[in-house]
């Protein structure tokens, strides 16, 4: 995407923290080669250690598995990254059918499947750390740009044939915009409800 990404800190200085979030690596098709990191690794067993949650964002668990954590929890990956896992860990369960896997003693071992999912590991991680009320509005923000980004590319649609697909635009449209429609009940309302 040509976006700079500009570290502040290198492992080394950080000590401790609540939360290590290790995004998409890439795995290519020789598969994943261990022990390129071992100073990661061990870094990554010390934050466990000092209580941090490890979690992974689609194939960053071929990472956290080198350190042995998962050895007999569940995990999750995306399918197309599955057989190689297997391969590459075969103590490791894998599910790739699910969305986000929370395992370990602490319940502190989290994986997201595919890419995309780092919406539910964000969400996840929200509703632990501060709380459901917090999660639910993030959702609802997720949702609505969702919603906006659909409409967006609905309309530069230009539909190849006659009436058919054109209706079929607009159908597949309504359907998407359904939930911008759905109010919000007034609290006087609600109020007079309850009444």
């Amino acid at each position: 995407s040509g976006l700079a990404v500009e570290a502040h800190r290198g492992i080394d200085e950080v000590k401790t923290t609540d939360i290590v979030i290790v995004p998409s690596v890439l795995v290519g098709p020789e598969g994943w080669r261990q022990r390129r990191y071992p100073e990661i690794v061990d870094w990554l067993r010390t934050m466990h250690e000092g209580g941090a949650s490890l979690c992974s964002a689609c194939s960053g668990i071929f990472l956290l598995a080198e350190t042995g954590l998962f050895d007999g929890r569940e995990t999750t990956v995306h399918w197309g990254y599955a057989p190689a896992f297997k391969r590459s860990f075969p103590n490791v369960p894998v599910c790739p059918e699910r969305v986000l896997v929370v395992a370990g003693d602490r319940q502190q071992l989290v994986s997201s499947g595919a890419s995309t999912s780092w919406h539910d590991l964000a969400l996840y991680l929200i509703a632990r750390h501060v709380g459901a009320t917090a999660a639910q509005s993030v959702a609802r923000f997720f949702a609505r740009h969702r919603l906006e980004d659909v409409e967006r590319r609905l309309r530069d649609v230009e539909p190849c044939g006659g009436q058919r697909e054109q209706r079929s635009v607009g159908v597949v449209k309504n359907e998407l915009m359904l939930p911008r429609r759905v109010r919000q009940p007034s609290l006087e309302r609600v109020a007079r409800k309850q009444t």
